[in-house]
């Protein structure tokens, strides 16, 4: 590609995210802020976008600084990326907007969760801001070093009433437009 000595800064928002896309983003070691954000997860096969993919953009990257990930992309390959201290050492800033809802929760992170604490924990010294599947209040589901009630990354058990909702939506060809974007 042609910028990918140059390119510092990418904001893919609202766009068609493909493999090739992601491929070339890989290529940019130059790249110290990137965001993601509710792209349409594109293609078939091995031309279709994945968290194996995205987490070789972390690994390709040393010198990112900020990254802000709104997307089902972001997932277990990503976290086990971000526990390598090698990759992304100087990570400023992390905000991943990526929940799962399940038949039974919702707002639960993708990924081991214990990899997901490791990541966060080795970082604790170089990150300002850290924000994990922010819920309504802007409060992060998990704070590095927090308290009791400060890990939310298993997210909250469906009540009934919403287990019904959700059945009526599936029922009705409604799908689960939420874990693709």
């Amino acid at each position: 590609s042609k910028c990918n000595d140059s390119l510092q800064c990418v904001s893919l928002t609202e766009c068609k995210l493909n493999a090739a896309l992601t491929d070339a983003l890989s290529s940019c070691s130059n790249l110290r802020g990137m965001i993601v954000e509710n792209c349409q997860i594109w293609g078939r096969g091995s031309d279709r976008p994945t968290d194996a993919l995205l987490s070789d953009v972390l690994r390709s990257c040393p010198d990112l600084r900020w990254c802000y990930v709104k997307s089902s992309l972001f997932g277990t390959e990503c976290w086990n990326a971000l526990a390598a201290e090698d990759v992304c050492p100087g990570l400023e800033v992390l905000w991943v907007d990526a929940p799962m809802h399940t038949e039974e929760r919702v707002n639960t992170a993708r990924g081991d969760h214990d990899t997901i604490r490791s990541a966060l924990k080795v970082r604790a010294n170089t990150l300002k801001l850290c924000m994990i599947n922010p819920d309504d209040k802007n409060k992060s589901r998990h704070m590095i070093g927090g308290v009791k009630k400060t890990d939310r990354l298993n997210g909250r058990a469906r009540t009934e009433e919403e287990k019904h909702a959700r059945r009526m939506i599936q029922n009705s060809g409604g799908g689960s437009y939420l874990n693709t974007v």
